[in-house]
């Protein structure tokens, strides 16, 4: 919401649309609209700009034009159509991986608000139980915490994968990978609804 206001309070004609996230999944599974991107008109086309999905999020704004490879501060993305919709992927290495598909449908801000709620509430949100943190990293690489799990992504697609435990530890990477710094309250309590609440094993696909 915040970058739109922006790009309007500049002059920017901008459409909001909603994506349907497919990272870890099927190019063409079943999947609701969940996810606010904006579609910015500039003399030379229309491009996508998102700053809100976290792992594997544009770093620049990309051209809304199917089948040409963009280059990013981080990977090589593109788009592919698939119905009305165009599917965005992201090169990791020799592969293209899926990201979230583009709906372009304009949508209004009490559609937003209905899938807040049903993310923030949803007893199998993902964000409901888990703590999460991601945000792209020096060098090109990816930084993504999902409860104990702490991986570095590198643009060659290998991930080096840690696992986390205590405060201390927890208060290390949050603070000095992800720049965020939480009163011991604060962190605390996160713990502690991680343990009772949090996804055990492997990751959710979104953020694997």
């Amino acid at each position: 919401m915040l970058l739109r206001i922006g790009l309007l309070s500049l002059g920017y004609k901008v459409t909001s649309l909603q994506a349907r996230v497919v990272r870890g999944l099927e190019i063409d599974a079943p999947r609701p609209m969940l996810h606010m991107v904006l579609k910015v008109d500039l003399p030379d086309g229309s491009f996508l700009a998102d700053v809100g999905f976290g792992n594997l999020a544009p770093t620049t704004a990309l051209k809304l034009s199917a089948q040409e490879e963009q280059e990013t501060p981080h990977e090589t993305m593109r788009f592919i159509i698939m119905g009305d919709e165009l599917v965005l992927q992201s090169k990791l290495g020799n592969r293209w991986e899926h990201i979230y598909r583009v709906v372009f449908l304009p949508r209004v801000d009490a559609e937003y608000e209905i899938c807040n709620w049903f993310t923030a509430s949803h007893p199998q949100s993902p964000y409901l139980n888990n703590l999460i943190a991601a945000r792209p990293g020096p060098n090109r690489t990816r930084l993504t915490l999902f409860n104990s799990r702490f991986n570095v992504r590198f643009p060659s697609g290998e991930v080096d994968r840690r696992t986390i435990s205590g405060v201390e530890a927890f208060r290390d990477v949050l603070t000095n990978e992800f720049g965020l710094r939480l009163s011991e309250f604060e962190l605390q309590t996160a713990i502690v609804h991680m343990e009772r609440r949090g996804t055990l094993g492997a990751p959710h696909p979104f953020f694997a």
